[in-house]
């Protein structure tokens, strides 16, 4: 995870330096939303719907009107039961994602709509004999985003936003402690909806 909020870290810098110097707008924000995973199998373990919580910077690219980049990484955690045997298992996602979004004016403030890749780190722990008892593999796919920016006073605003993630893990053999062979896990699913609001800042 260390590594993962580096490269974070400088991706945002190098977004900001970029914007500052080309004197482009940035927008910097806090987002909460309801995860809504579309996997019935991740609905039966960890429920239907949980929270996620993302810091994404959307700047506009250089020599173009409506057109940003935008970069983000979110956290969600959940516990849950694992199906037939009811052991208590837990997934960490932390969901990073990159693209670029089309930002049209209107009378309130910005409509947008985006289009990005997105990897996914999750990790998985279980309390049970007949899986593997903790599991760290990344995920790869892409989401797509829809929103409206209302503008406040002082430069602030509100994102409403809707996105869609579509994300799967591999699956792979780990041979884990306390089981008596190698342990095939299941593969994870972390595609769903994702609704919320964000209150940010434009530089």
């Amino acid at each position: 995870m260390c590594i993962i909020n580096i490269l974070f870290a400088a991706l945002l810098q190098l977004c900001f330096v970029s914007a500052v110097f080309a004197h482009r707008d940035i927008i910097l924000e806090l987002k909460g939303a309801a995860f809504l995973s579309t996997s019935s199998h991740f609905r039966d373990i960890y429920h239907k719907a949980g929270g996620l919580g993302e810091v994404e910077v959307t700047f506009r690219l250089p020599c173009y009107t409506h057109w940003y980049g935008f970069a983000s990484v979110g956290y969600t955690s959940e516990n849950g039961r694992s199906i037939g045997f009811c052991s208590p298992t837990k997934v960490k996602l932390v969901p990073l994602a990159f693209g670029l979004k089309y930002v049209a004016p209107v009378c309130w403030g910005d409509v947008y709509a985006g289009l990005g890749f997105q990897p996914v780190h999750v990790r998985t722990v279980n309390c049970s004999p007949y899986v593997a008892a903790c599991t760290s593999q990344w995920g790869f796919g892409g989401v797509t985003k829809l929103g409206t920016f209302i503008d406040l006073p002082c430069n602030f605003l509100l994102d409403l936003f809707f996105d869609y993630s579509f994300v799967k893990t591999g699956c792979k053999k780990i041979r884990c402690k306390h089981t008596t062979g190698p342990v095939v896990p299941l593969k994870a699913n972390a595609s769903g909806a994702i609704l919320g609001i964000g209150l940010g800042y434009r530089f």
